[in-house]
Parts: structure tokens; C-alpha cells; sequence
């Protein structure tokens, strides 16, 4: 499993996820979120035909899916996300969106620091130059490429 759920289960596990796990009754599956349907709906053709499922299928799903809120800044409305959510409460699937933009938005500024590499210390000089929530909407996997309106304000500052 990925360090990032790793850190969720040791942070907020009274035991039973980590004994869950252990005895192979949850398994970590990863999509990027854009597929998140395309494998849900998968899951329900490919294993639940069988006769004996007699219930919607939706019903016989155990996921629980953790969204990057892919915001770009504290009050945004990512239709995108939205759309997602949909499809999951249409299907029972249990969810939570991040409140930040990605995980990684969520690494400590310590475990970022490198002398040898530019990008991030422009970076954590940026953000400690910002006092509000901003910089959690900081695309720190693909940086200041002027892609969107929160990495133009990033660079511009």
C-alpha cells in the first residue's frame, strides 16, 4: 500500500482496518480518479453475473474511495468531482473527497526540502510567503506551468 494510506491507518486505526487487512478481507486498488467509474462499473459486470447475486449489484460493492478534490483554491467547486460523487452515491459506494487538492498537498514541508533542487525550494518559498490556505491548492506534482489559474497566481507572486 501507498505511504499515503498507510499514514491514514496508523493515524486513525483502533486495530480493525490493520487486522482487516492482515486476513485479506480489504485489498488496496488504485485508479487515478479519472477511471474511478470505469473500474467500479467493471467490478459490478465482470463479478457479480452470476445467478446468485440476486440483489442490485451496487449493493454487493465493499469500496471506499478517497478523491483528490483537484481544487484550486479553499472555496472552488469542481464540477468534475461533483460528477464523481454522483456516480458514487448512485452506486452505494462510500467516499471522502480531500479537503486539499491532492495528497501530496498534505506531505510535511520538511519531508519537500532538498538543497539540490530548485523547484521545491521556489516552492516552500512561496509558501511560507502565504499567509492564507492557498497553498493547498498548490499543484506540487506538476508545478508552476501555467496551466490554470492557481499556478499563474503561484508564479506571479
Amino acid at each position: 500500500e501507498p505511504p499515503f494510506i498507510n499514514a491514514i491507518i496508523k493515524n486513525f486505526d483502533n486495530g480493525e482496518i490493520e487486522n482487516a487487512h492482515k486476513n485479506k478481507r480489504w485489498k488496496y486498488e488504485m485508479f487515478a480518479g479519472s477511471s474511478v467509474e470505469q473500474v467500479i462499473e467493471g467490478e459490478i459486470k465482470d463479478e457479480f453475473e452470476n445467478e446468485v447475486f440476486i440483489k442490485e449489484k451496487y449493493k454487493y460493492l465493499r469500496y471506499f474511495v478517497i478523491l483528490d478534490s483537484d481544487k484550486t483554491h479553499l472555496n472552488m467547486i469542481n464540477n468534475t468531482v461533483l460528477k464523481k460523487i454522483e456516480f458514487l452515491e448512485r452506486n452505494g459506494v462510500n467516499y471522502h473527497v480531500l479537503l486539499k487538492r491532492e495528497k501530496e498537498n498534505y506531505m510535511p514541508e520538511k519531508n519537500l526540502r532538498n538543497k539540490n533542487d530548485s523547484y521545491f525550494n521556489c516552492y516552500l518559498k512561496k509558501i511560507k510567503d502565504t499567509a492564507d490556505r492557498q497553498r493547498d491548492f498548490f499543484d506540487i506534482e506538476k508545478g508552476f506551468n501555467n496551466k490554470n489559474k492557481s499556478d499563474k497566481v503561484w508564479k506571479d507572486k
